[in-house]
């Protein structure tokens, strides 16, 4: 009976900690990243953080995207600068990379990273407004 009980509780402090993992590292639809995005529009402590190339990037971005090159060679150093409280919404062209990208902040001890899945592409074919440089 005692054992059931700690089995029990163990279980239960499992599924609250993977719930909560989940919570801090998620993927995101286009249309749930959209609302995110403006439910921070006047959060300082919210990014969005762009990491295709700086020519994609100069093509098309959504606004107040930052862009840090995925495959630049200094790519993790230039991450591991970012300051880890904050929150981010990562995106790439496809997701790959952000997907990619999410798994090393989360390595990197961030607190709370969400990944668009589809990326830019997705975004464009829902009509979301773009901008470019």
């Amino acid at each position: 009976m005692k054992l059931a009980h700690i089995s029990s509780i163990l279980l239960l402090m499992v599924s609250l900690f993977t719930t909560a993992e989940e919570a801090r590292f998620s993927d995101l639809s286009v249309t749930a990243a959209q609302a995110l995005i403006s439910k921070n529009r006047n959060n300082s402590d919210f990014y969005l953080l762009d990491v295709r190339t700086a020519q994609e990037f100069k093509q098309a971005h959504i606004e107040r995207a930052q862009q840090l090159d995925f495959y630049h060679p200094a790519f993790a150093k230039q991450l591991a600068s970012l300051d880890t409280s904050k929150t981010y919404l990562v995106y790439c062209r496809s997701g790959a990379r952000s997907a990619k990208t999410l798994a090393l902040m989360k390595k990197l001890a961030f607190k709370k990273v969400y990944n668009m899945q589809g990326g830019i592409i997705d975004w464009h074919q829902q009509q979301l407004p773009l901008v470019s440089n």
